[in-house]
């Protein structure tokens, strides 16, 4: 059975370090990379597989002192991805 539908909301994005101008920004590339990070065939299978997960915690997402807020925003779709289907928590 595949995945037919895929529901994120995110309630709580912590973002130390990052100016409150810049946080529009990088939520919006992070909107658009975890649609496209979801959407992988590899994550589609570890979604179908792992079945419905209440809550996600990924580990923090380490940049460089330079990086602009949508390389951020990336990173942390591209962290999510990395760990879902690796087990729910409550």
């Amino acid at each position: 059975m595949g995945v037919s539908r895929v529901t994120v909301r995110i309630d709580h994005l912590v973002l130390r370090g990052v100016s409150r101008r810049d946080g529009d920004a990088v939520g919006a590339a992070l909107r658009e990379e975890l649609a496209r990070v979801l959407a992988a065939p590899e994550v589609m299978q570890r979604l179908a597989a792992g079945g419905e997960q209440a809550r996600l915690r990924i580990g923090g997402v380490h940049v460089d002192g330079g990086t602009g807020p949508r390389r951020l925003g990336v990173e942390a779709a591209r962290g999510i991805g990395r760990d879902i289907g690796k087990g729910a928590s409550s």
